[in-house]
């Protein structure tokens, strides 16, 4: 057994602009929740031609509008918002360009180089926080033989880790 609540739910609608200030379409829009810990996320109708979106259905709470491009290099934005006890109209997202970033890790240590980690990821500082990468092709912060890496499609603050293939988790001991 369980006990339901009942909620208003929020209907959210706006426009999605680029950096230049021109309606954005043919990107993703989605919303996940803000809560720490766990995550759930949907996708939500298109952005239509003119960069109009409407969102129904939304729970309570404090949720994360993101806009992701469809395509490699276009630009993504991640909106904070709260859904309450109002609609929220007229909200405009902007997005903004993606960075790439490049660098070079040192490990200081005798261990075989088979047991290195063999990537470095990017993660949002904040529990809960906007995407901190927009995309993933298999080739980001893969680490070559020289200590090199590059992530593309950055945006926003990001903490760095060391990890595993793919989203795994780093070898013990690092």
């Amino acid at each position: 057994s369980f006990a339901l609540v009942a909620s208003k739910m929020t209907q959210v609608s706006g426009i999605v602009r680029d950096s230049k200030g021109q309606p954005l379409s043919g990107v993703m829009l989605t919303i996940r929740s803000r809560m720490g810990g766990g995550m759930s996320m949907r996708s939500v109708p298109a952005v239509s031609n003119d960069g109009r979106f409407n969102i129904g259905n939304i729970p309570p709470g404090e949720h994360w509008l993101d806009v992701m491009p469809r395509s490699d290099g276009g630009e993504a934005a991640s909106v904070a918002n709260t859904a309450g006890d109002r609609d929220i109209t007229d909200l405009v997202i902007t997005t903004a360009p993606a960075a790439t970033i490049r660098g070079s890790v040192t490990f200081e240590s005798s261990n075989a180089a088979s047991d290195k980690p063999p990537r470095v990821m990017v993660y949002s500082p904040d529990p809960g926080g906007a995407q901190a990468m927009r995309s993933y092709d298999g080739t980001d912060g893969t680490i070559d033989a020289n200590g090199q890496f590059f992530i593309r499609n950055a945006a926003g603050r990001v903490l760095f880790q060391l990890a595993g293939l793919g989203f795994g988790a780093p070898p013990i001991g690092w």
